[in-house]
């Protein structure tokens, strides 16, 4: 608007024509030496950089989602705590049945010192066995065990009590040296039995029985 002097506060035309001038700069024309104006720099390349960014972060979103479900679904996993858990209690009890088989005393240093276990298999009866009964436990391992020189446990299931104890069930093959026959020979007879024991972890890490139960299941298989 003019004043009085001639003066107005109109923005000039050129001004805005001007700034747009300085935010472009002057790049190589493609296909030849001359220079032409690219209008927009900064400002444009932010807001690509904002558009693409969401759209990138959906997709990764998208595909971690996808990826941990099907894990999830083809391969179920269990929890640390548990897993070791029952590897120890696998390996514990595989480990007690060797001893048991090579020196039933040995495998008296793996229970618990109020251990209590009936097993019919070594002893020959169904009574329970532990420090405080008569026979004591210790004594009728040393003394009174029936002998086996092999084993093998098959299809363990364990259930997690709580965290430091466990419980073990499997079926067993044990096997047993047979009498020398007229022909000078030995043979050996298999004994096909089931079993449980329940296994605690004390303070400084180390598992040792608690109780254990083991029972024929009547079938035999007698090789010469």
């Amino acid at each position: 608007m003019p004043t009085v002097l001639g003066l107005t506060t109109d923005k000039s035309r050129y001004a805005m024509q001007d700034q747009d001038d300085n935010d472009r700069q002057m790049v190589p024309r493609k296909g030849s030496g001359q220079l032409q104006r690219q209008g927009g720099g900064q400002s444009q390349r932010q807001g690509r950089r904002r558009d693409s960014k969401p759209h990138r972060m959906e997709r990764l979103g998208d595909g971690l989602n996808n990826t941990r479900g099907e894990d999830m679904e083809e391969k179920p996993t269990r929890n640390s705590i548990y897993e070791r858990n029952y590897q120890a209690a696998v390996e514990h009890e595989t480990t007690l049945w060797r001893a048991l088989c090579d020196d039933p005393l040995d495998a008296h240093r793996y229970m618990a010192e109020d251990a209590v276990v009936v097993n019919p298999l070594l002893f020959g009866d169904t009574m329970p066995r532990g420090r405080n009964t008569d026979p004591k436990l210790k004594d009728d391992l040393e003394h009174n065990c029936e002998k086996f020189f092999a084993c093998k446990i098959h299809d363990p299931a364990v259930v997690e009590v709580d965290l430091m104890s466990v419980v073990i069930l499997y079926d067993l093959t044990l096997f047993r040296q047979t009498e020398y026959g007229e022909d000078g020979k030995s043979g050996f007879e298999t004994v096909e039995a089931s079993g449980s024991s329940t296994w605690r972890q004390v303070a400084g890490g180390d598992w040792y029985l608690a109780a254990m139960h083991a029972t024929e299941s009547g079938d035999h298989d007698n090789d010469q």
